[in-house]
């Protein structure tokens, strides 16, 4: 059985049957149409039911595309309203502070009509993101006990595209596209406000993980591989830390349907959890290390070594980040000098360092932004050693001899009251245990008696 992604890569694939079903029975519905596209390419589940909603996604896509031309909506598309109760759900009552001493303790799969509106009417009221409409194959729990509700919890389809969770996943598009279905999303998660109960968060997710796999089989005949879920950047995430999810990083915040564009949501958290310890070799996908390890002083003879060091800064285009590449290569070439007297006299080299250097305020770029990569593989270097030594030092750098530039403080004065102008640095360099630099984890510059330049990446 296809996901959402195989199913649109299926009828990409063979766009000009598509096409010629769709020409020839334009006095068909949408629907219809989805059908008999069903149908003519075996899009079935594992019950041998007609793929609609993700056929009519795919067909949507590609009309989009101005690949197929669909005939027009014949009804207008009408989302119903999560039914709910009309009344608040009654507070969990003498709730104990330990979990173990929780009576009658359960985990209810909602089923029924009337838990599917207990559930939307606790998310509405209690859930800071509210009750809304999941996407794809699904399932909603109530955590239930002798002393009332206690929370819920919710899945549903995986983002489509996940740049951290793909990247450890290292699967290929073929197989992503193929086995997304295997990736569930923690859509909701409450633990009801009023309810104060320690450890009852991790408690609740691995009672409901163990029967997960199983009611996804009952009910879509498959099982899930991995649970992925997003948390806010300003909380730790430390229930499903305790529940054993592991960090892969932060999303795009470009919302769930958006493979490329501009992100227009806030950036979170991505956590995943393995619920089949083998999944990597039921998938065929190899193993990744979620903290990667660089031997001190891997790749820094070769000629790359200011691509392996700088070649990952975001700097919102890649020609920006090729020319920081090139630039610290040149100032390497130049140490102690001034990088005009560059060996061969490569003058498009120092032209464009100086372009650079001149128009980093325009395209944004920062000293947090340039040492971000540089930082990453210090840590990724320091993670081989036992001891590090992390040493702080400032610094004052002087800028007397250039009287034009603006923002500068006064950093001293001579015997003769002449005064010296420039920016603070401060600086941590991390060392291992034999006093062998492994690189620089944080630069900020003070100016007018503050910082305001900070390229650490706390």
């Amino acid at each position: 059985m296809q996901g959402p992604l195989g199913i649109l890569e299926t009828l990409r694939s063979a766009v000009l049957e598509v096409s010629a079903t769709v020409a020839a029975h334009r006095d068909k519905s949408r629907r219809a149409l989805a059908g008999m596209v069903c149908e003519q390419f075996r899009l079935v589940d594992a019950h041998g039911e007609k793929r609609l909603a993700g056929c009519m996604k795919a067909l949507r896509v590609l009309h989009s595309e101005e690949q197929i031309a669909l005939p027009p909506p014949q009804v207008k598309l009408r989302i119903a309203k999560p039914r709910l109760l009309g009344k608040p759900v009654p507070e969990a009552v003498d709730v104990p502070a330990d979990v173990r001493e929780i009576e009658d303790f359960e985990i209810v799969r909602v089923d029924s009509a009337q838990d599917r509106a207990i559930w939307n009417t606790l998310m509405d009221e209690e859930h800071p993101r509210g009750v809304t409409t999941f996407a794809g194959a699904q399932m909603r729990y109530l955590i239930k006990s002798a002393h009332g509700y206690l929370g819920a919890v919710g899945f549903s389809a995986a983002a489509l595209y996940l740049k951290a969770r793909d990247r450890w996943m290292a699967w290929s598009h073929e197989q992503r596209s193929g086995h997304l279905k295997r990736i569930v999303n923690l859509s909701r998660f409450l633990i009801r406000p009023s309810v104060r109960c320690k450890n009852l968060a991790s408690f609740v997710l691995g009672r409901v993980f163990r029967r997960l796999s199983s009611d996804f089989m009952a009910r879509y005949m498959y099982v899930p591989y991995v649970v992925e879920t997003f948390v806010c950047p300003r909380y730790e995430g430390t229930c499903f830390k305790a529940a054993g999810f592991q960090y892969l990083g932060l999303t795009q915040g470009r919302g769930r349907h958006a493979p490329s564009g501009v992100g227009k949501r806030s950036r979170k958290k991505v956590f995943a959890y393995e619920l089949d310890p083998a999944w990597r070799d039921r998938l065929g996908v190899p193993q990744v290390a979620l903290r990667p390890r660089l031997e001190v002083g891997a790749g820094l003879a070769s000629d790359s070594w200011a691509e392996q060091e700088f070649g990952g800064a975001a700097l919102g285009h890649i020609r920006r980040t090729a020319r920081l590449v090139k630039s610290a290569a040149l100032i390497a070439k130049t140490m102690g000098k001034p990088v005009t007297t560059v060996p061969n006299r490569d003058l498009a080299a120092v032209r464009g360092y100086w372009r650079f250097i001149e128009k980093a305020d325009r395209f944004g770029i920062t000293p947090a932004k340039i040492l971000a990569p540089h930082r990453q593989r210090t840590i990724e270097r320091m993670r081989t050693q036992k001891t590090v030594l992390c040493v702080q030092d400032g610094t004052d750098i002087s800028y007397s001899t250039r009287p034009q530039c603006d923002g500068l403080e006064l950093i001293g004065s001579n015997q003769t009251t002449a005064q010296a102008r420039g920016v603070h640095l401060h600086a941590t360099l991390a060392l291992n245990d034999e006093g062998l630099p492994l690189g620089v984890l944080r630069c900020s510059y003070r100016k007018k008696g503050r910082a305001n330049h900070d390229a650490s990446m706390d």
